[in-house]
């Protein structure tokens, strides 16, 4: 078998069997105590480091959780105090709104008042100046009635005296 390969040759075959077993060996304990250990503190450190992610992430989430249900109250605090100063302003108005109604009111009042003093104070007037002139209707009347009844009695006294005369002459 001179033309054959040495790997297919069985005079080589107990040696490279050998030598394989020996490369794999020292591969075996060359990855064993000098890769391995280095891989495990690499992959432990990868390990540490996502457990401490982990947990600091579990910490956020809750301080966060915390801060939302803070933020709730405060939220819904505004929200009460928001409510309640509305309510607060809405009675200070309409209080406001009340006293200038009464205040509106007793100015009309007032106003009201004066409008019928002066109303009945005109009235009073017209019914004095309305008795003063009939004072002096009636006593121009009156003048007039005692001349008409002056010069009545004077021409009742003249055909009196004419009737008479006639009568005398006659």
């Amino acid at each position: 078998m001179k033309g054959s390969l040495p790997q297919f040759d069985l005079a080589f075959f107990p040696s490279q069997v050998f030598w394989t077993v020996i490369s794999f060996g020292l591969l075996y304990l060359v990855v064993r105590y000098l890769l391995a250990p280095k891989m495990n503190l690499v992959l432990d450190g990868r390990m540490n480091r996502i457990q401490q992610d982990l947990e600091l992430a579990k910490e956020m989430r809750q301080q966060a959780d915390t801060l939302r249900r803070e933020m709730q109250n405060e939220v819904a605090q505004a929200h009460r105090d928001g409510v309640a100063l509305l309510t607060k302003k809405n009675r200070e108005i309409s209080q406001m709104l009340l006293e200038n109604e009464q205040r509106l009111m007793k100015g009309i009042n007032e106003q009201l008042l004066a409008a019928e003093a002066r109303i009945a104070a005109a009235k009073k007037a017209a019914i004095s100046d309305v008795e003063a002139a009939a004072g002096q209707i009636a006593s121009k009347m009156l003048q007039q009635a005692v001349a008409v009844s002056a010069q009545s009695s004077l021409i009742a006294d003249s055909h009196r005296a004419t009737i008479n005369g006639v009568t005398a002459n006659g």
